[in-house]
């Protein structure tokens, strides 16, 4: 028995790199390749390459000799490369091929991984399907100014090939596999197909635009943690930078990349923030810089700002629940005279986003409030076992900075069946209050 290396590409230096991949129409001819590497001396032993060959997986033989090529295949090997010529292919050569050498040692045995597919068609109008990946890819040459385009699909197709360019799929005359653009920071979408294949082109390649910088949340608490995310439509993806505008009312580098993270933000961090994303077509800066206020935390009773809340509540299904709070807030804030703008109970928030229940659909016509100056009730009908959920109160004012949403808020649980309320109990125990609603 022997064991035989690892199919790993370079590991104690024995490997086999392979050509791309191979489409072609039945009765052409394909040629493949593959470059092998091995160990000068090998468990003290000097490697002498003693067998070179190519196979199918399905069945290991020598293509030479195997009688479903025969005549049909013809190998040229060089040095440490080695070529497979199949003519005359049919859509039963549609498999993968690999490569095999042996040495004179008994482990010197290797058989490069993945190999080379090929995919046959009998119809030329059936090739855009088996050319299933057609890509553009971006060079930027020397001259800044000039930018290479390049055709690439997923596998070799028969020679010779035509391709055809779109600029904002409107067809460019020329039938190269490389396109040249003179400019940079261009304005057009690119695209390539296959000539005769027009209905399967290539994604668009284009210039960062649409560039948006976002912040999460949307009120930066002072303390909290926020996120400054640089986004764009680009393709091949953008590159970001994140500036702050300085006292010179230039830009100052904050961070290179898609993300800058504040993990403890501070009143000091309020400014103008602005990103660039670019890419090897061209770069936009955002023009529309965003001004972030960070505001001081929502912790109770600081500075006047505060909601306490009635216990939380047990509840059989069907019944009516009510519950309340008490807020607080400073007559005047930043020499300004606070005005109450709105008041809401609430479940869901995301990013800075709160829902009233009022206009919440899952609690339609279920839900009443019942406000006096700094208390607010709740009460909720007929609930649901959905209902279950912590439910919290926010006020907003006439001041930007002057919006609070108390926590931890009131925790509701909602069971199905009076027996299953003693289990209920159990949790609310000190923490609850029942209701015989």
């Amino acid at each position: 028995m022997s064991v035989f290396l690892p199919d790993v590409c370079g590991q104690d230096g024995w490997g086999v790199s392979y050509s791309p991949s191979i489409c072609a129409l039945k009765g052409s001819t394909v040629e493949m390749s593959c470059n092998y590497t091995y160990p000068v001396i090998y468990k003290y032993v000097t490697i002498v390459i003693e067998k070179t060959f190519w196979f199918t997986e399905e069945n290991n033989v020598d293509l030479k000799i195997d009688t479903d090529y025969s005549g049909r295949v013809e190998y040229q090997c060089r040095g440490n490369s080695c070529s497979l010529k199949i003519f005359n292919v049919r859509q039963a050569d549609s498999k993968d091929y690999k490569f095999r050498f042996t040495t004179n040692h008994r482990d010197g045995k290797y058989t490069g991984s993945y190999g080379v597919s090929l995919s046959v068609t009998g119809k030329s109008y059936y090739l855009s399907q088996l050319v299933t990946n057609i890509t553009v890819k971006v060079n930027r040459l020397d001259d800044p100014t000039r930018i290479q385009l390049t055709c690439h699909t997923d596998c070799q197709l028969p020679r010779p090939v035509s391709y055809v360019w779109l600029e904002d799929e409107t067809p460019i005359t020329t039938e190269n596999e490389n396109l040249f653009l003179s400019s940079f920071n261009t304005t057009h979408r690119y695209q390539c197909a296959i000539k005769g294949h027009e209905d399967v082109p290539s994604p668009a390649v284009y210039a960062p635009r649409t560039t948006v910088l976002s912040v999460t949340p949307s009120e930066t608490v002072e303390g909290s943690s926020v996120t400054l995310t640089c986004s764009s439509d680009a393709n091949p993806a953008a590159k970001y930078n994140i500036y702050r505008v300085n006292e010179g009312q230039h830009g100052q580098l904050l961070r290179t990349g898609p993300q800058s993270v504040f993990s403890s933000i501070q009143v000091s961090d309020t400014g103008r923030y602005y990103c660039t994303a670019g890419n090897d077509l061209g770069s936009q800066t955002l023009l529309k810089v965003y001004l972030m206020s960070v505001f001081l935390p929502d912790v109770c009773g600081q500075n006047g700002w505060a909601v306490s809340y009635s216990p939380s509540i047990c509840a059989l299904k069907g019944s009516t629940v009510e519950m309340s709070c008490n807020y607080t807030y400073p007559v005047i804030y930043k020499n300004v005279q606070i005005v109450i703008e709105n008041t809401f109970w609430f479940t869901k928030e995301s990013n800075g986003n709160y829902v009233a229940l009022k206009d919440d659909r899952d609690y339609s016509d279920r839900v009443k409030y019942q406000c006096t100056e700094n208390s607010c009730s709740l009460k909720i009908s007929n609930v649901t076992q959905t209902d279950s959920k912590d439910y919290k109160f926010r006020f907003t004012t006439n001041r930007e900075s002057g919006k609070y949403a108390g926590s931890p808020g009131v925790s509701l649980s909602v069971t199905g069946k009076s027996y299953y309320l003693s289990q209920l109990v159990l949790r609310c125990y000190k923490y609850y209050s029942l209701t015989s609603k």
